[in-house]
């Protein structure tokens, strides 16, 4: 029997999908599996992170569809204070990250950015989401334990409002509306 967005799951069933990159049930977001997860890129192993974690989705995502990791982090929103990452095809040329604050940001995210959170969203560690896909006023977001249910659609969890305020002189600001997000976050 296929399960529909509005049925529970268990931990380990999938919930989504998005490029190349599954998405796992944590069956709540307060269970820790304490598992590393590993995946293989290239005949070289790399711990993606704590199954099935938001920040192991991250990861992965970004190893599996663009070819790039980001450093350990304990919570989800210390990836806010990375300074880089490494692409995995050329490991001498290192990425910076560039941080777009909600609100203030001048810059509408991109596919691939990664959409941070506080902890007024989930208490000590925050949460961390994939962005998918950008609209003229929304964004899709992929992501694991953020919920116990499937994803909105099969390719994104949900979809987010994005607005666009104008400022004296012309200056454009973009703001996502979600409860607790601190921005977004781009390697380049």
């Amino acid at each position: 029997m296929a399960l529909s967005a509005a049925d529970l799951t268990k931990y380990g069933d999938i919930i989504g999908r998005n490029g190349l990159t599954t998405a796992y049930s944590n069956k709540d977001d307060t269970y820790v599996s304490n598992e590393p997860h590993f995946i293989t890129l290239n005949s070289t192993a790399y711990c993606s992170g704590m199954k099935w974690q938001c920040v192991e989705y991250a990861r992965r995502w970004l190893m599996e569809n663009r070819n790039i990791i980001f450093g350990d982090v304990q919570y989800a929103t210390d990836i806010w204070q990375l300074s880089g990452a490494v692409n995995l095809s050329d490991k001498a040329r290192p990425l910076t990250a560039v941080r777009y604050t909600n609100g203030t940001a001048t810059e509408m995210p991109k596919t691939a950015d990664l959409l941070i959170y506080d902890t007024s969203y989930a208490p000590i560690t925050g949460h961390v989401s994939v962005i998918v896909e950008v609209g003229p006023d929304s964004i899709n977001v992929a992501e694991q334990n953020y919920s116990s249910y499937k994803w909105a659609a099969y390719d994104y969890s949900q979809k987010l409002g994005i607005t666009c305020m104008q400022k004296e002189q012309g200056e454009v600001r973009y703001s996502i509306a979600d409860t607790g997000v601190i921005g977004w976050i781009r390697f380049i």
